[in-house]
């Protein structure tokens, strides 16, 4: 299964260097994606993380918080990147 994030391997999926150049291409999204996030949000690495999480797993999050605490922006961050 491939997404966005994660590109499926190009050639032969069985084939070590075509799984490893896949995952290097997708570790650089993840890197470039969360360095744009940390331009917007800043302080929230966990919540990042487990938000990527989900999206890789095709999943759902709910973030909970008080107000001002930057969930809307860091979803349109992710959303906008």
């Amino acid at each position: 299964m491939s997404s966005p994030l994660l590109p499926a391997p190009l050639g032969n999926p069985h084939d070590e260097e075509s799984v490893l150049l896949a995952v290097a291409a997708a570790r650089a999204g993840l890197d470039a994606l969360r360095a744009e996030v940390a331009v917007h949000v800043a302080g929230q690495e966990s919540v990042v993380s487990g938000v990527l999480t989900c999206l890789i797993a095709n999943g759902h999050a709910l973030l909970e918080g008080v107000p001002g605490t930057g969930k809307t922006l860091l979803v349109k961050t992710i959303a906008a990147a």
